[in-house]
């Protein structure tokens, strides 16, 4: 759970340089359903359902940034994701009906707040692999083949890449013990 926000922050503001995490397990009772939705079992999580983490952006002056996940639904009327990036002038905010925002092609709004003006901007966007058929997460995927395949450097991830994430993850994980 927490390397996907982690992954989408670090490819937009730059990598995270982590201070605190705090880690629980508030539903350890998991559903487990049929296609038709009907509960087959109940299975017990050992996996932490509650992610807090604080830090700081380097490249950004070491801004201050705050993730909190959790799995549960979204509080009734508002989307699963917010993520908010505050500035001195103004605010960016991008919601989404998922959490999984690297993973969607629809459902994802963009929206940029003027403190000066109060005016608010619907950012419109446009999935990469949209006009190709392809959707979800195989588009997001795409669009890296894609990008690859063109030669585009740095539009895909690299095993350092991977190495700083695993990195900061072992450091969320701590002393977690289910």
């Amino acid at each position: 759970m927490p390397h996907s926000a982690a992954d989408s922050i670090a490819n937009v503001l730059g990598a995270i340089k982590l201070t605190s995490s705090n880690l629980s397990l508030l539903y350890p009772d998991i559903k487990v359903l049929s296609s038709s939705g009907d509960v087959l079992r109940t299975i017990k999580s050992n996996v932490p359902d509650l992610v807090h983490m604080e830090g700081s952006l380097p490249s950004h002056n070491n801004a201050p940034m705050a993730i909190l996940l959790r799995r549960a639904p979204p509080f009734k009327g508002t989307p699963a994701l917010i993520w908010a990036v505050h500035g001195q002038s103004g605010e960016i905010r991008v919601e989404a009906v998922g959490t999984m925002i690297h993973a969607v092609d629809s459902g994802v709004k963009i929206l940029v707040e003027d403190f000066e003006s109060g005016e608010v901007e619907t950012v419109s966007w446009e999935d990469p692999m949209a006009g190709k058929g392809i959707k979800g997460p195989a588009s997001n995927i795409g669009a890296l083949y894609e990008a690859f395949a063109g030669g585009e450097k740095g539009a895909w991830p690299t095993f350092e890449d991977a190495l700083q994430r695993h990195k900061m993850l072992e450091e969320v994980w701590g002393d977690w013990n289910a």
